[in-house]
């Protein structure tokens, strides 16, 4: 026992010498350079001396910096004893108006488990460009509903008689026009009303990026996050199947009735089987089989995957109006006490719709309700 603590704390011991010897193997005589006031916009250098003062080789593995504003051309390098290098450094003060900054680049040192054996330190205080005098843009993102045609709105705003040129390109998918600029009535800036629309639908979120271009220096470009969710698209009752356990060998069915909420089943919907979704009504006591291709029946816009095979999934009917489904879920001989329906468009699952099935206790079936209480997915982001 005692020789196997002497191990330990040989090992310990020899562990915090080395980091000790890493901790002083680099020196730098000014780790910190202190910028004093900076423009916004203005990029500003500064290069580092660092010396190796130990009595052998070390190597550099890494050059990290504590945001993407600061640059360094050394990545990795080795120094030998009694060794200096140059490191250096660039900073961007765009975007930090009215900060002050204190921003390091740590050394690395080893090739597993990196090691900081040095920090360097850049600080400074940054005057921001007047807002009179830059691009603006109002809200600097925005959130949109799935809503094809639907016109929203951005507002870009701009210094006066500054001959300021400005494009703006998005995606395919949106098509957006511009304004020309007008004098604002009470501030020295032009305004320009930016809009755009959806021009096709999505059924899981996208998110991409308006490019803003201008001739005014240091807003020579913006990006203007885009984000879409994708409206509620099916409604399902009930929203928790319950199955009451009566033995092993016995089939239990439920009904699952599906109503879509309109824009499931619009044509300009993107698909890569029939363009046009819509299906043919059915008697109430004739199946439909969502695998027909015939013309007569179209495929069914969704399709349910259960989580267990114990689980049979069989479309009954639809509603005159193609906007209902009842399903027959069947269920024999599962061992789980809790499954679930994924409800699919396509590869993408828009709900979930749990399975409970009796034995379980109070609290478990309260945590499974919880967290998979079968609601749609695009319903649950909170928009600003």
């Amino acid at each position: 026992m005692l020789k196997k603590n002497n191990l330990g704390w040989i090992f310990l011991l020899c562990s915090l010498s080395t980091r000790l010897l890493l901790a002083g193997s680099l020196c730098c005589d000014s780790p910190i350079k202190d910028f004093g006031e900076i423009n916004e916009g203005d990029k500003i250098s500064h290069v580092f001396t660092v010396r190796n003062v130990t009595q052998k080789s070390i190597t550099v593995s890494r050059v990290m910096a504590s945001c993407g504003c600061i640059t360094s051309l050394n990545k990795q390098f080795e120094l030998k004893a009694g060794e200096q290098v140059k490191v250096p450094i660039e900073f961007n003060s765009m975007g930090y108006s009215g900060k002050t900054i204190q921003k390091q680049i740590v050394l690395l040192v080893g090739d597993e488990q990196k090691k900081p054996v040095l920090t360097l330190t850049i600080k400074g205080n940054i005057k921001g460009i007047p807002p009179q005098e830059r691009i603006n843009v109002i809200p600097s993102e925005k959130y949109i509903f799935n809503d094809v045609g639907k016109v929203n709105h951005i507002t870009i705003r701009g210094p006066a008689n500054k001959n300021i040129e400005i494009s703006v390109k998005g995606p395919e998918w949106l098509d957006v026009k511009m304004s020309k600029p007008q004098e604002h009535q009470t501030l020295p800036i032009n305004q320009w009303n930016l809009e755009f629309s959806l021009n096709r639908k999505f059924i899981k979120r996208v998110q991409e990026v308006l490019v803003i271009t201008t001739n005014l220096p240091l807003f020579e470009k913006l990006y203007v996050p885009i984000y879409v969710e994708p409206k509620p698209t099916i409604n399902v009752s009930p929203p928790v199947l319950f199955i009451n356990n009566k033995g092993p060998g016995k089939t239990y069915t439920k009904e699952l009735n599906i109503t879509f909420l309109g824009n499931l089943l619009e044509k300009d919907i993107k698909q890569e089987k029939p363009s046009d979704i819509k299906f043919e009504a059915v008697s109430k006591n004739q199946p439909v089989n969502s695998e027909l291709t015939s013309p007569q029946v179209r495929e069914l816009p969704i399709h349910i995957q259960p989580s267990n095979n114990c689980i049979t999934v069989q479309p009954v009917t639809t509603s005159p109006d193609s906007d209902k489904i009842k399903y027959t879920i069947s269920i024999h001989d599962c061992d789980s006490t809790v499954l679930n329906l994924q409800i699919m468009i396509k590869d993408v699952c828009i709900r979930k719709v749990p399975v409970i099935i009796s034995g379980l206790s109070t609290d478990k079936r309260n945590q499974a309700t919880d967290s998979d209480a079968g609601r749609d997915i695009s319903a649950d982001a909170k928009l600003p």
